[in-house]
Parts: structure tokens; C-alpha cells; sequence
């Protein structure tokens, strides 16, 4: 690998130490899979330190490491068919690590299991910009720059999505 400038390594690591969280928890929501997850984020960084001279100043960094996490997340899709990790082994899992008390977690779980029914009877198109907004925490904008598409088409399909989630969750929308 060849030597990186000390402005190039301190601004990855403030990209890094600024959206890590944000990405894994966007790329966790899509996969269900927390070592999947980890992967692509992983790969995510890897593939902004190997071409960050390609990388021109346009929008705001985050919007570009989320396009760049879509793109690795689409990438691994095209690559492999496996089944990833259900709610119900996923939950189990967090058990074991959180040392939380069973009823807390009961209750957790159930919300989570029901969140994350209702967002898969969204459109894929509508599940991927609600994750973005409110577990990546990018504002429409930003949504709008790293899926490469018009921002008003990315309110359209947020406030179709939220009306829906609302109605599933017998809120008044």
C-alpha cells in the first residue's frame, strides 16, 4: 500500500471516527446480519482509503460514504444467495452479550420484530431511504446524493413509506 499524506490520514480518520457507527447501523438494518455488517464496513473504508484521490469535493462526506456503502452492500448481493441472520437468532445473540434482563428484552424484541416486519412490506426503494434518514441519520440531501437520485423523488418515496409505516402501526398519518 503505498504512503498516504498526513492530511489525507487525519481526514479519514475524522470520517472515520465521525460515520463508522452511522454506516454499520444503516448496513446492519438492510443485511439483519451484525458480522455482515461489520464486513462492508469494513470493506466501506477500505474502499475510500484505496481511491481517495479519486475522490472530488462534491455534497457533503457522508452522503459519499453511504453511496460508497450502498455500492459495496449492492456489490456483496451480486456475489452471494446465502440467507442472512433472522430476528429471532439475531435477538439470541444479543442476549448473550447485553446481559439485559429477559422481560426488557422480550419487550424489545417484539418492537423490533414488528418494526422490522412492517419495513420489509415497504418498497426495497422506500425501506433504504427510511434506514438512511433515521439509523444513518443522513438528511434528504444527503439521501438524495448517495442514491443518486432527485431529492424531491426522495421525499416522495419517505412520504409514502412513513404514511405507510404509520398506518401499519394504527397511527393516524
Amino acid at each position: 500500500m503505498k504512503r498516504r499524506s498526513a492530511q489525507f490520514e487525519a481526514r479519514w480518520n475524522e470520517w472515520f471516527k465521525s460515520y463508522h457507527r452511522a454506516i454499520h447501523g444503516y448496513l446492519y438494518s438492510l443485511t439483519q446480519s451484525v458480522h455482515l455488517a461489520d464486513d462492508l464496513t469494513q470493506e466501506t473504508f477500505l474502499r475510500v482509503w484505496e481511491r481517495f484521490e479519486s475522490y472530488e469535493e462534491r455534497g457533503s462526506a457522508k452522503a459519499f460514504l453511504f453511496r460508497v456503502a450502498t455500492h459495496c452492500l449492492k456489490d456483496w448481493f451480486r456475489r452471494h444467495s446465502e440467507t442472512l441472520c433472522d430476528e429471532e437468532t439475531w435477538n439470541a445473540l444479543m442476549n448473550r452479550e447485553t446481559g439485559e434482563m429477559p422481560d426488557d428484552l422480550a419487550e424489545k424484541s417484539e418492537e423490533a420484530q414488528r418494526l422490522h416486519e412492517t419495513m420489509r412490506l415497504l418498497s426495497p426503494v422506500q425501506r433504504q431511504i427510511l434506514t438512511m434518514r433515521f439509523f444513518g441519520q443522513l438528511k434528504f440531501q444527503e439521501i438524495a446524493e448517495s442514491l443518486e437520485m432527485p431529492l424531491n423523488t426522495v421525499l416522495s418515496h419517505a412520504r409514502r413509506g412513513l404514511i405507510a409505516l404509520k398506518e401499519k402501526f394504527g397511527m393516524n398519518p
